[in-house]
């Protein structure tokens, strides 16, 4: 469809099941930003069985009609990230592992005589966490599959004009919401849940992650509103009468989100609206049909203009924020560098393969060294966090990925002769190079809600390449690598409960009255926690405890309680073990004169 509208026969071309993978996108990325950004559990497997649901419904019936219909971009850097994350899950002998992954191999065959007899020789995966590794895998190749199997729908115009103006009206929601509840509510959510970080906003736990997901609405609003009013201009059509009240609209729409992002007081959202607006331009006057010297500096000084007048009449409290970032005594910058640090470390330890999709919290304690015992979860970086998490490997694909559909975009719609389909195409790129500048300060990507926003921009950005069919046997790849996904998905086991059930035996053990209910308790507490740490072998509580059972098993002299205390909970750099150690405090307290302890 490059070059010319789309026509009739590429609408009648479109297979129905397409269509129904782009509206289930699309009603994901509207429900999403409400339960919290989708970041409770529940919430994260809900759109992770929905997707993969939908993407093997859409995959079987399209092969059963004989051909497979995607968009023709490349999909081996897709491919290459997804089956990064399988290789992981892979059990690999402990001299193989040692070679591709030195950094996960060292977790899973310490050096450390007691902790390597509780882990055990055999084969182990190169993740650390393989219950967050396929969860990882099971969110990411379902959100991923269903945007790809969507982008072909949005060839029809009719299609893609309602795609931009609900993905648009989804934004503008969460944006007037937010503005709303940050003078109704204060730090409460809807207005009566507290939750503990500093800075939530709208239905977001966090500020930057509503900053992430309403600022690539802003810009494909921008981009809608410049198309509906170059439609306008050109004269008028029949096929749109309305073309300049619609723009009004959008434009609009795009100053609201705007101006909730500014008043998020996120830096970073800031940054990538900055940046998106400035992509905007650039590529507007790289793919328009006649570049006139008005249009040449009309469209940038415009559209820099409307932000600084945005920023002006922004509370003095957003400007100090703002232009905060460069000083050396804030407190956010410096820990981002802290960190960032600590996570490079990490990555250096496993370079190529990396330690784990998904389970950046248990790799980063052994080399933190800032942020006490704060459990760190994310580096605040999305490209180091997949390096870390998926090495050099990871990091390339998802690399090339972006960065090649975003490329052949550009060609495929300059001198596109639809406006408004030019300027919608634009307008989401610009959203989607917003939130990987935002990126680099952030994990919005992390959060379900912005990671399907971001998806289906990039729908957006592939339609204009036109569909490719997958005919004969390899029609079904993708079906049987679905079908592989859910199952490894479905199968994994999430080790908490059983670290759960050793603490809470541990305690009982602790506050028992007798000798045998005691002994009994640390039994119980012993062979759960070794379960556990077979499963998860890098958590430091889990060591500690794990210490504590053996110490306390009835061998007051063994030396594997003090080993296991020492190396691990000292190396690991101990989070959350606190509570640990308050259960060690309390049976001292319980029976100070008990040797055991």
């Amino acid at each position: 469809m490059a070059g010319e509208a789309p026509g009739r026969a590429a609408e009648s071309g479109t297979p129905p099941s397409a269509r129904f993978a782009l509206w289930t996108l699309i009603a994901l990325a509207v429900v999403a930003p409400w339960p919290f950004g989708s970041t409770p559990s529940w919430a994260v497997r809900s759109i992770t069985w929905i997707s993969l649901a939908t993407a093997v419904v859409v995959s079987l019936a399209q092969v059963r009609r004989g051909a497979l219909c995607l968009p023709r971009v490349p999909l081996w850097p897709v491919a290459i990230l997804v089956a990064a994350g399988f290789m992981q899950l892979v059990p690999l002998a402990a001299g193989l592992h040692a070679v591709v992954a030195p950094g996960s191999a060292s977790v899973w065959h310490p050096t450390e005589p007691a902790a390597h007899a509780l882990l055990g020789p055999r084969a182990r995966p190169i993740s650390i966490d393989p219950a967050a590794t396929s969860a990882w895998l099971g969110l990411t190749s379902g959100v991923v599959a269903v945007g790809l199997l969507a982008a072909p729908a949005l060839g029809r115009r009719r299609t893609m004009m309602a795609a931009a103006w609900t993905l648009v009206g989804a934004g503008s929601l969460v944006a007037v919401y937010g503005i709303v509840a940050r003078t109704a509510f204060g730090p409460l959510l809807y207005g009566y849940i507290a939750v503990p970080t500093v800075s939530p906003l709208g239905p977001f736990v966090n500020k930057n992650h509503f900053a992430g997901y309403v600022e690539m609405p802003a810009l494909l609003a921008l981009g809608l509103g410049r198309g509906l009013w170059r439609q306008a201009a050109s004269g008028p059509s029949a096929a749109a009468p309305s073309a300049s009240p619609s723009a009004l609209v959008a434009f609009g729409a795009s100053a609201i989100m705007v101006t909730a992002v500014l008043l998020s007081m996120s830096r970073g959202g800031a940054l990538g609206v900055l940046s998106g607006i400035a992509v905007l331009a650039v590529v507007d006057f790289m793919t328009a049909r006649h570049r006139g010297a008005m249009g040449k500096v009309m469209v940038p000084v415009g559209l820099l203009l409307l932000l600084a007048v945005l920023v002006a009449v922004m509370p003095g409290e957003v400007h100090e924020r703002l232009l905060g970032i460069g000083r050396p005594s804030d407190n956010s910058t410096l820990y981002r560098k802290a960190i960032w640090k600590d996570a490079l470390r990490a990555w250096k330890a496993s370079p190529l393969f990396g330690q784990g999709m998904g389970a950046f919290a248990d790799v980063i304690p052994r080399f933190k060294t800032s942020a006490g015992q704060f459990r760190v979860e994310h580096p605040e970086n999305e490209p180091i966090e997949i390096a870390v998490e998926g090495g050099l490997v990871a990091l390339a694909a998802a690399a090339t990925a972006v960065v090649v559909a975003l490329a052949r975009s550009v060609r495929a719609i300059r001198g596109h002769r639809d406006r408004v389909l030019r300027g919608i195409v634009t307008g989401a790129l610009a959203g989607v190079v917003a939130l990987i500048v935002h990126g680099l300060v952030d994990f919005n990507l992390r959060v379900p809600s912005n990671a399907i926003m971001f998806v289906a921009l990039y729908a957006v950005v592939v339609a204009p390449l036109g569909t490719m069919t997958s005919q004969g046997r390899s029609r079904w790849y993708l079906v049987a690598a679905l079908a592989a996904i859910a199952i490894t998905y479905a199968r994994a086991a999430d080790a908490w409960p059983l670290l759960r059930e050793a603490h809470a035996s541990a305690v009982k053990a602790a506050q028992s009255d007798t000798l045998a209910g005691a002994a009994l308790r640390v039994s119980m507490a012993d062979a759960r926690v070794r379960e556990y740490l077979r499963r998860r072998p890098a958590d430091p509580e889990g060591w500690l405890l794990a210490a504590w059972t053996t110490a306390a098993n009835g061998r007051g002299d063994h030396p594997d309680g003090p080993v296991l205390s020492l190396t691990f909970a000292r190396r690991l750099r101990l989070e959350r073990g606190y509570d640990a150690a308050d259960l060690v405090r309390a049976a001292i307290r319980k029976r100070p004169a008990n040797p055991r302890w």
